[in-house]
């Protein structure tokens, strides 16, 4: 779902941050302090996807992605098309964060690598998150540049196909 220019006025992008910021982090130094280096092959897809630092990446298997408890975040997430219910996983920097379900979705996985790529590329969480969410306020989260760019890199066929 695409935001309308009218909704964007109501998405409180300002407020969003400084709860959304702090619950990343605190989401990321768990994943940290519990999830798994990657395996050699997953290495190699995050170094493919344009991870710098694999050795860094962390991997932490839950039943179900976190969600701030934030109304802001949540009323923009909605406006923006973002259903955290539905997702299979999520990027907070190095940690990434892989349900149950989506284990053995090799696309799942590269498409995470790449948002910890995207990471990189901001210089730190705070500018990552800030940058992707005014993504998804201007465009709707399927159409958010990171989003498209992560699709992208999803398969080895895909990610060959873009140099």
């Amino acid at each position: 779902m695409k935001p309308s220019p009218g909704n964007r006025k109501s998405i409180p992008l300002a407020q969003t941050m400084p709860a959304t910021l702090a619950w990343a982090a605190s989401v990321n130094a768990a994943v940290l302090a519990q999830g798994k280096p990657l395996s050699l092959w997953q290495a190699a897809d995050a170094v493919e996807v344009g991870v710098l630092r694999p050795e860094a990446v962390r991997i932490l298997r839950v039943p179900g992605l976190p969600r701030p408890d934030c109304p802001h975040f949540c009323s923009l997430a909605t406006q923006s098309g973002l259903d955290l219910t539905r997702s299979q996983g999520m990027a907070l920097g190095y940690a990434v964060l892989i349900r149950h379900s989506a284990l053995g979705d090799r696309r799942v996985l590269r498409h995470e690598l790449r948002h910890a790529a995207q990471f990189e590329a901001a210089g730190s969480l705070s500018h990552f998150l800030e940058e992707y969410l005014a993504q998804m306020v201007l465009h709707g989260y399927r159409d958010a540049p990171f989003e498209v760019d992560a699709r992208r890199h999803e398969s080895r066929f895909m990610a060959a196909s873009l140099t």
